[in-house]
């Protein structure tokens, strides 16, 4: 099994694995399945939204592709290595006139 994503998919799996070894791309996002599904369909190629240029051809045989549900990478983020799920936001504060009231009457 070899686990990839698309801008690390420069290696020519016919010659370099084994024949019968899978090929799991681990997605990061959603253009990461548009490259996989014109890669493997044979149509336009995706080229922006990628750090790195994925490979525009790519000889693999479809039936050894795996792609990882970005669910088990999530429960393997809480479960195991114990991160938080959603990462908590600052909410930002503004300024009331709570503070500046004055204070009861004597």
């Amino acid at each position: 099994m070899r686990l990839f994503y698309p801008e690390s998919a420069h290696f020519n799996p016919k010659v370099e694995d084994n024949p019968d070894t899978l090929l799991v791309m681990v997605a990061f996002k959603a253009m990461d399945f548009h490259w996989i599904e014109s890669i493997l369909s044979d149509k336009k190629r995706v080229r922006k939204g990628f750090w790195k240029q994925p490979p525009l051809i790519w000889d693999v045989n479809p039936k050894q592709i795996r792609i990882l549900n970005p669910f088990f990478m999530e429960i393997a983020a809480d479960k195991l290595l114990g991160l938080p799920i959603q990462q908590p936001y600052k909410i930002k504060q503004f300024p009331n006139q709570a503070g500046i009231e004055p204070g009861p009457r004597q």
